[in-house]
């Protein structure tokens, strides 16, 4: 969790389907852990919870407009 790196649209857009979402799991359950360690021990940077979050909410954008592309 020491370099959280953020996603780029571009990248994002490479990616498919599959590698999204194998990425959003594996997005959350760090998340998730960091969580977990976080409330047990504090951690000094807690701006890396909030590019975290914003990477799964690309991932889960990303997702979203390609399920509307695909229905159009």
């Amino acid at each position: 969790m020491d370099n959280i790196t953020k996603y780029t649209s571009e990248e994002l857009k490479a990616l498919s389907v599959q590698e999204l979402e194998s990425k959003l799991k594996e997005d959350a359950s760090e998340y998730q852990k960091a969580r977990f360690n976080h409330a047990a021990v504090k951690i000094a940077n807690f701006n890396q919870f909030k590019e975290m979050r914003r990477n799964i909410a690309r991932i889960n954008t990303e997702l979203r407009a390609r399920e509307i592309a695909a229905k159009k």
